[in-house]
């Protein structure tokens, strides 16, 4: 599923968002196995994203759940 609305998070039309993206996307990898930095002022700017992100993603996954119940029930009274 591809929601637009996710790109407002990392746009990445400027060299900083994507440099930012792009930091994310090594932490993922690169902190797990190999060495990785970080600036404090980098995973601040991040964690604001993320937070973000999964605030998003929740808003999301909720309303597609709603959605599924709402045709649950719409099947289930053509049942009755």
């Amino acid at each position: 599923m591809h929601e637009p609305i996710f790109q407002t998070v990392f746009p990445r039309v400027s060299e900083e968002e994507q440099r930012l993206f792009e930091l994310l996307k090594k932490a993922y990898i690169d902190a797990r196995f190999k060495e990785y930095s970080i600036t404090k002022d980098e995973l601040e700017r991040l964690a604001e994203r993320v937070i973000k992100l999964r605030n998003l993603t929740e808003e999301v996954c909720k309303k597609k759940i709603e959605s599924f119940i709402a045709k649950a029930d719409d099947e289930h009274k053509d049942i009755i």
